[in-house]
C-alpha cells in the first residue's frame, strides 16, 4: 500500500486519468498555463467547478479549450489539497511515480504549480463552493457536437425491391445533431451519454437552456454573489 506524502488518500480513478492527461502534455503549453495562473488564480478559485470545470481560455494561451479546462481543473485540485494553497512540489512528484506517471511527466508537475500562491480564505471558499457544487448529483463536464446531413431512400439499402430497381431510389436529407454529453459523477468517475435530435429538437432545448441562463442572472442580481 502506498504511503502517500501529498495527497490525503489514494486520489480516485477518474483524478488518476486526468493527472496522467495534463503530465503528459508539453512542458511549454503548462509553462504558459502557469504564468497566466499566477495573476488569476484567485478569480479562478471564485467559479471552480470541480472535476471537468469549463474555463474560458486567455487568447494568449493558444491551446484548445479542453485542453485549458483539464489543466485548470488539474491545478486547482493541487492546489486545494493544502490548507495554505501552496503545495509541497517534491511530495507531489513523488505521489505521481507512485500513482505510475512516468518520472519525466511527474516532474511537470512543478512547472504547472510553481510559485502560485493563493490566500487560505480563498481555498476554503473554493473547497466549500465545490462541496455544494459537486454533491449528490453528476456534473455535466463535456459537450461535443457533430452536424449530420442523413440520407433518406425510398425502400431499405439492400432489400430485395432496393436491388431490383434501376435507380437509388433517393428522396433527400434530413439534417440531425449528434450530441455527445460527458458526465463526471462525484467520484470524479467519467460517463458519456451520446443522442441524436433534430433541428426542431435542438431549438427548443437551446430556448429552454436561454431561458435558464435568464433565470439564473435574475437570481444572480438579487444576492451578492
Amino acid at each position: 500500500m502506498a504511503e502517500w506524502k501529498f495527497f490525503h488518500d489514494t486520489p480516485p480513478e477518474g483524478m488518476v486519468e486526468d493527472l496522467s492527461r495534463v503530465f503528459s502534455l508539453a512542458p511549454e503549453k503548462l509553462e504558459r498555463v502557469n504564468k497566466w495562473a499566477r495573476e488569476n488564480i484567485v478569480g479562478v478559485l471564485a467559479d471552480f467547478t470541480g472535476s471537468g470545470a469549463q474555463f474560458e481560455v486567455p487568447e494568449e494561451l493558444q491551446m484548445s479549450r479542453r485542453d485549458f479546462s483539464r489543466i485548470m481543473t488539474v491545478l486547482v485540485s493541487l492546489l486545494l489539497h493544502r490548507e495554505t494553497g501552496i503545495p509541497s512540489l517534491d511530495n507531489l512528484v513523488s505521489d505521481l511515480k507512485e500513482l505510475n506517471i512516468p518520472s519525466d511527466h511527474a516532474e511537470r508537475a512543478r512547472t504547472l504549480l510553481l510559485d502560485i500562491e493563493v490566500p487560505k480564505e480563498g481555498i476554503e471558499f473554493a473547497r466549500k463552493s465545490l462541496f455544494f457544487s459537486r454533491t449528490t448529483i453528476p456534473t455535466l463536464t463535456d459537450v461535443d457536437i457533430v452536424c449530420d446531413l442523413r440520407s433518406v431512400f425510398s425502400l431499405p439499402i439492400g432489400s430485395q425491391e432496393d436491388k431490383e430497381r434501376s435507380d437509388s431510389g433517393f428522396l433527400g436529407f434530413v439534417p440531425m445533431v449528434v450530441i455527445s454529453l460527458e458526465i463526471t459523477d462525484e467520484a470524479a468517475k467519467e460517463s458519456t451519454a451520446v443522442f441524436q435530435l433534430s433541428e426542431a429538437e435542438l431549438r427548443e432545448h437551446i430556448s429552454t437552456l436561454q431561458r435558464s441562463l435568464d433565470k439564473l442572472l435574475v437570481v444572480k442580481s438579487k444576492v451578492q454573489v
